[in-house]
């Protein structure tokens, strides 16, 4: 439950935010005409097509060029047309505040135009595409991403990076204020909020991209960072650790703080000799108040103010919202962030929780040794958060890079890969692999993330499982719906049958992309389809 200070901020931020629309920063644009046809909807836990199809989303992001002048994706259309023949059908594609909005209250519409003509590749493609507005460390004023310097209300802090990993700089006390004097919507240029500038900005790009059938939704903010709740996370982790291993070990977290600079090491050792005992989820449990508090008190009321205004320019789009800073709510510490809700308290439609989700190895570079139940049991976190909220879950980020220099590193990427892929199937959720790098078409897991699936389901599915040699779906029929598309690779043979409970009958067809066509009678019992390769 909210705190009373969070109820207080949630009343100044409303205030704030319809005096600055009568000022004009964010305009109260007239809604565009509900329009449904074309469009992806969030109904339930699934992504609908048009036709009421459940949509299974494997795709990438495009990605780290994005972060920097041009602040356009490398990739050529070329390169985005190669994915449709790699069975992705979406990307998630990063968008930056700095790139928007490089003066307060002026647009850059060109850039805008730029990256309209890169989304017309994805459509091209056959690729549905996610819009996420990135930010890494805030702003590339702290080595990272995301806001113009403009928007920097760090109060004169000079920043000092902090060694060990590049995320281990949020704890650093510029990035902390510029981030809680955001949160907090300190009046910036003009006298306008700064987090109203925000929430206009993204309201000019809905309302450029608001008639795209083939973009899904908006990601709000990427990875939000928790502010001046940072100072409460360790304090919050030492006392959850203490209990399991020890006083030391306690104070060791605790030191993080005045050894900013051996405190990756420290959280290595500590995540290794929890999972050693079987005890990590216990304590991220015990350590979460803080977090969910940020959520509750900063964050929600973030999100509800942003996608109301988006929604008054554009009603079609789903809202992707994130937990608190990336990996570590969600599948990690457990989050207690809900649905955006207008201002008469009534939770929005058409919205998906999207958390990410890097194992430990991938945070710290050391060797990974999980199995295929503790990663399923990662993402399993994030998709109650998401059951919980009566919305899909999707994560919009995950990887298998960052472990240079162990022993059988491709080995261990390939397993991690072939996990993470595993559980996604094992959950029905859909995901969004960081990045589409330079060599991402040649690495050597590609054909773990090129692999079979369900991309359209014409009924509810209950579940899908990869094998080395066949793909399974189990289904509730919808014939109405249209067909149902497995993708398998265009250059294995495959064999298909379609085993029903009850009655029921299927008709298959394979294209040259290699997908599979499922048309069920009318009135058809739940079914299993299995192509065997």
């Amino acid at each position: 439950m909210a705190t009373r200070d969070g109820r207080l901020l949630r009343l100044r931020s409303s205030v704030l935010l319809l005096a600055v629309m009568a000022l004009g920063a964010i305009a109260p644009a007239q809604a565009r005409p509900r329009a449904t046809d074309g469009f992806v909807r969030a109904e339930g836990k699934w992504l609908l097509d048009s036709d009421g199809r459940v949509l299974m989303l494997h795709g990438v992001n495009l990605a780290e060029s994005c972060k920097y002048p041009p602040f356009l994706p490398w990739q050529t259309r070329e390169d985005v047309l190669a994915l449709k023949d790699l069975g992705f059908n979406c990307v998630r594609y990063l968008i930056v505040w700095e790139a928007v909005e490089p003066q307060p209250g002026q647009y850059d519409d060109i850039y805008l135009d730029q990256v309209a003509e890169r989304l017309g590749w994805c459509r091209e493609a056959g690729l549905k595409v996610i819009l996420d507005m990135h930010q890494d460390l805030y702003s590339r004023k702290y080595g990272g991403d995301g806001a113009p310097e403009w928007a920097c209300l760090d109060d004169d802090i000079p920043f000092e990076p902090v060694g060990g990993a590049w995320f281990m700089s949020y704890f650093s006390p510029a990035v902390t204020r510029v981030f809680q004097n955001f949160w907090t919507n300190q009046p910036g240029p003009g006298g306008v909020g700064v987090q109203d500038r925000f929430i206009a900005m993204w309201q000019h790009v809905a309302n450029r991209f608001g008639d795209d059938t083939n973009i899904i939704g908006y990601d709000i903010l990427n990875e939000g960072w928790y502010g001046e709740y940072a100072y409460q996370l360790i304090p919050a982790l030492a006392g959850a650790v203490e209990p399991v291993l020890g006083p030391e070990a306690a104070a060791q977290v605790l030191g993080m703080f005045s050894d900013p600079q051996n405190a990756a090491a420290v959280l290595v050792q500590v995540v290794q000799a929890l999972m050693a005992q079987g005890a990590l989820f216990q304590v991220l449990d015990d350590a979460s108040g803080p977090a969910q508090e940020f959520e509750q008190t900063l964050l929600q009321p973030f999100y509800d103010q942003t996608v109301a205004a988006i929604r008054t320019v554009d009603p079609n789009h789903a809202a992707f919202v994130e937990p608190a800073s990336g990996s570590w709510s969600g599948t990690r510490l457990l989050s207690a962030l809900d649905v955006p809700k207008d201002g008469a308290g009534q939770p929005f439609p058409n919205v998906v929780f999207a958390p990410h989700f890097y194992d430990f190895s991938v945070d710290f570079g050391f060797p990974y040794a999980a199995t295929a139940a503790y990663l399923q049991e990662c993402l399993a976190r994030a998709q109650a958060a998401g059951d919980r909220m009566g919305v899909p879950t999707w994560l919009g980020e995950w990887g298998a890079w960052g472990i240079p220099g162990v022993p059988d590193e491709v080995a261990q990427r390939q397993l991690l890969v072939r996990h993470h892929a595993d559980a996604f199937d094992a959950l029905l959720c859909g995901w969004a692999y960081w990045q589409y790098g330079a060599d991402f078409l040649e690495s050597p897991f590609m054909p773990l993330l090129s692999r079979p699936y369900a991309q359209v389901i014409a009924g509810t599915p209950s579940a899908m499982r990869v094998t080395e040699s066949a793909l399974e779906l189990e289904f509730t029929p919808q014939p109405r719906r249209g067909e149902t598309i497995m993708w398998v690779p265009p250059g294995l043979s495959a064999d298909r049958q379609v085993t029903f409970a009850g009655k029921g009958h299927a008709k298959i067809r394979r294209d040259t992309s290699g997908s599979f066509h499922i048309i069920c009678t009318p009135n058809s019992d739940a079914c299993t389809v299995t192509v065997s390769y």
